[in-house]
């Protein structure tokens, strides 16, 4: 319990230092999140960024792919398979089509199609894609039992079906209209609780990583991993305080948007993985810096960089490719992929789980890396300690 005692009388000596970060930092976080609120948010009359592979090469399919042209943004699909799953991922390519040989006899036989499809993992238009494809089979083979010839069946399925296309509106029935505000404050909160718990965290692990620090808790009767164990959990309290104070202020500025909102658990759940996440760099950081100037500056450092890189304050669509490609290595590029995923929809359905755990689990997997690298950095410095 020495070591417990130890680590919330230091936190107590620094308490002036770790209230000026806090309130700086929610007074950004409550700035920046109402100052870019105000608008709402669904998923109305968009057409989506549609990539297709035509294999086929005959008249149906390359009447298929015209029709896509006119009623969604076609774009073109890269040559090779990475380059291709950077697009899906970035939301360059919302819905990627493979049209395979055979296509068009199919068709004609009114045999079972087989169209592979794949979509972006934040775009969950694919649906509507899928319908118009199917509408324009299925109009198509209607023309065709009527007698028409191909050319002119394809005419005709392709202009009644854009003439439909042009004057609907698409309300899925899992989307919901929100305040930006909303979404921001989740974005800037993941900010701010990052900038304080490196400080609060680093600033105690420098005094614990002394030298002299060291020794004397090498000379008690404690264990190592009992020492460790104690350490862990004061950084768990406070990492535990400043998300409940974080929560705090989300549900006191968006109580409105939070009733009956079946999506705010699974929005907490990403603020707590990515706070757990800023616990561990925080504890890195104390590995190597050597006092308070050196916190100050790798806190605001760090911070700054993963906001940019990560997309909380700047979206990762205005990156450049490299850009991109280098945020996948960044943890706040997942944090907020699900804040984008979960904002605007009513509820958590089977499709989306996946992507959300996926990128729980990635934030994870960086915080499992980060405690392992300082984890390596403290027992090496014991070990020097004690020779």
């Amino acid at each position: 319990m020495s070591v417990f005692k130890t680590f919330f009388s230091i936190t107590k000596s620094n308490m002036v230092a770790i209230l000026i970060y806090l309130g700086v930092a929610l007074a950004m976080c409550i700035g920046l999140s109402l100052s870019t609120g105000g608008t709402t948010y669904s998923f109305e009359s968009v057409k989506v960024k549609v990539a297709v592979i035509d294999e086929d090469e005959s008249e149906v399919s390359k009447a298929l792919v015209s029709y896509l042209e006119e009623v969604e943004d076609l774009v073109e699909a890269p040559a090779d398979n990475d380059s291709l799953q950077d697009a899906l991922f970035f939301g360059e390519i919302q819905y990627l089509l493979t049209i395979p040989e055979g296509f068009e006899k199919a068709v004609e036989k009114d045999e079972d199609v087989k169209l592979n499809s794949t979509s972006s993992p934040n775009s969950y238009n694919g649906a509507f894609v899928d319908m118009k494809i199917e509408g324009f089979i299925n109009a198509f083979r209607s023309y065709k039992a009527l007698g028409i010839d191909n050319k002119e069946a394809l005419s005709k399925a392709s202009a009644n079906l854009s003439k439909e296309a042009a004057t609907e509106t698409y309300v899925p029935d899992n989307s919901e209209k929100r305040s930006d505000s909303f979404k921001y404050f989740f974005y800037f909160s993941g900010y701010g609780i990052m900038t304080v718990l490196i400080h609060c965290i680093a600033s105690i692990m420098v005094v614990f990583n002394q030298p002299d620090m060291i020794k004397r808790m090498n000379c008690s009767a404690l264990s190592v991993k009992k020492r460790n164990l104690y350490i862990v959990a004061g950084n768990l309290i406070i990492m535990f305080v400043a998300f409940i104070l974080f929560v705090g202020i989300i549900t006191g500025f968006n109580l409105n948007e939070l009733k009956g909102n079946a999506v705010a658990p699974y929005m907490f759940i990403n603020l707590l993985m990515f706070a757990i996440f800023c616990m561990a760099l925080g504890y890195f950081v104390g590995t190597f810096a050597k006092h308070d100037g050196h916190i100050a500056i790798f806190s605001v450092s760090f911070s700054m960089i993963l906001s940019f890189l990560g997309g909380i304050f700047v979206p990762a669509e205005f990156f450049t490719k490299g850009m991109q490609v280098f945020s996948k290595f960044i943890p706040t590029t997942w944090y907020t992929s699900n804040v984008d995923m979960l904002f605007g929809i009513k509820s958590m359905t089977g499709d989306m789980l996946p992507d959300f755990l996926k990128n729980i689990g990635v934030i994870a997997a960086f915080t499992v890396a980060v405690l392992g690298i300082a984890y390596s950095i403290s027992a090496r410095r014991a070990q020097e300690a004690e020779a």
